[in-house]
């Protein structure tokens, strides 16, 4: 557990972290019809797209850095969700696992696994 100089320390990351979550799922909302189909170029992934890249990537990091919080993986990573409610609630979801996994890491004094940049055999 975080010790009492670090209690609070810990309090503002864990709250920024939502907050940052918050700002991420508004600005997805915010996304008018058709907008996640947009790319910034015509090779680039588009909107829809890199949100998912995002949801994937928190989970992939828990697999690799927290596994004993890991949750199922998505087996593509570049794919689009096209109902936006959906996709916030999946980026809720992942958010909440990296948060578990970090409050847990820390309850129990150890150190996040290496970081291997490794795809999950899901």
């Amino acid at each position: 557990m975080a010790t009492a100089p670090n209690a609070g320390l810990l309090t503002d990351l864990l709250d920024s972290w939502d907050r940052n979550n918050t700002i991420l799922v508004n600005l997805l909302r915010a996304i008018p019809p058709g907008g996640l189909d947009i790319r910034a170029t015509g090779s680039s992934p588009s909107i829809g797209q890199m949100f998912m890249h995002m949801h994937y990537v928190r989970l992939v990091f828990v697999h690799e850095d927290a596994p004993e919080f890991a949750v199922e993986v998505p087996k593509r990573e570049w794919l689009t969700e096209p109902d936006i409610d959906r996709m916030a609630t999946m980026l809720n979801e992942s958010a909440a696992v990296v948060r578990a996994a970090v409050e847990g890491k820390l309850a129990s004094g150890r150190a996040m696994d290496e970081h291997t940049t490794t795809t999950p055999s899901c």
